[in-house]
């Protein structure tokens, strides 16, 4: 699902300006997607996952200027879907660890039932919708902090079209923090909630030039 969302303040009449978009995508899918808590574990793509990394390529080919540069996790599952994309685009890619999934500590591989068995202090955060710290993996503190330094380098490409390819819950925290600057159209609804797999924000702001 895309997002399309324009500038809350349009720019001054006369203004130099130029109108650039972010596309923020999560990973296809894996065996662990919808399954097990991933975090720092580094499955590949799934049989249908490369399928739908090959689909979603296709899907953005035409929108994505020549322009565009594309930015990746490490992790074998953003890589391969980034690959997917750049290369149907005729795209270079740049692997950033900053955009590494959150490290979910003690919860890495299990299911939810087996997370609200051994975890329900982080179970119940996560039903309610407030930070979580995981045991054994990145705080939620660092977690914002690293969000907001992603956020700053977004911001000092000063208006090139950029493809961001990183996981649910860091895109989670990276969304909010975008959003927070008050530069980028908030988005509502289901787009501020974690990204299901290779789903697709687009962020579209007005930088001075």
């Amino acid at each position: 699902m895309v997002h399309d969302r324009r500038p809350r303040d349009p720019p001054r009449v006369g203004a130099s300006v130029v109108n650039a978009t972010v596309w923020l995508i999560r990973h296809a899918p894996t065996a662990w997607t919808g399954r097990r808590w991933c975090g720092l574990a580094d499955p590949p793509l799934s049989r249908d996952g490369r399928a739908v990394a090959r689909t979603l390529a296709r899907a953005l080919v035409d929108e994505l200027p020549a322009e565009a540069l594309v930015r990746t996790s490490p992790a074998h599952r953003a890589r391969s879907t980034a690959a997917e994309i750049a290369r149907a685009a005729r795209l270079p890619v740049t692997v950033d660890a900053s955009l590494r999934e959150v490290d979910v500590g003690r919860a890495q591989g299990l299911t939810w039932e087996q997370l609200e068995a051994r975890e329900p202090a982080v179970a119940a955060a996560i039903r309610g919708g407030r930070p979580v710290d995981w045991p054994g993996g990145e705080p939620s503190t660092a977690t914002a902090e690293r969000a907001a330094r992603v956020a700053s380098a977004l911001e000092a490409t000063s208006g090139r079209p950029l493809v961001v390819v990183s996981h649910g819950a860091f895109l989670h925290a990276l969304i909010a923090t975008l959003l927070g600057t008050g530069r980028f159209e908030r988005i509502a609804g289901q787009a501020t909630e974690p990204l299901r797999a290779a789903e697709v924000v687009r962020l579209t702001r007005a930088w001075p030039q």
